[in-house]
């Protein structure tokens, strides 16, 4: 079990091979970008799931992690797939509003 909790730790370190500054690959080689989002008027659970699923719902997104108490989503993506507006427009779909 340590194993594993020691490749959770490279992983979302940025020590893992092919990790760092935001960027890793798919399976496809491409480049994949993490952002973090801020979003306004998320206060709840459901909230979290709808901006999550409205994210997860975009060809491109691999992971996204809402957080309603700070307001933020994590998100990583193929940025060769997936724009600012497209983004901007799965939050906006879920019914929050994207921070600028």
């Amino acid at each position: 079990m340590s194993g594993l909790k020691d490749l959770a730790h490279r992983l979302f370190s940025g020590k893992g091979e092919g990790l760092g500054n935001g960027e890793q690959t798919n399976e496809e080689g491409s480049a994949m970008t993490e952002r973090m989002l801020t979003v306004e008027g998320m206060s709840c659970g459901h909230c979290k799931a709808a901006v999550e699923e409205e994210l997860g719902g975009l060809e491109g997104v691999q992971h996204s992690n809402a957080d309603f108490e700070t307001g933020t989503v994590e998100v990583r993506y193929d940025d060769s797939k997936i724009s600012d507006e497209d983004l901007k427009g799965a939050v906006e779909e879920a019914g929050y509003t994207l921070a600028a």
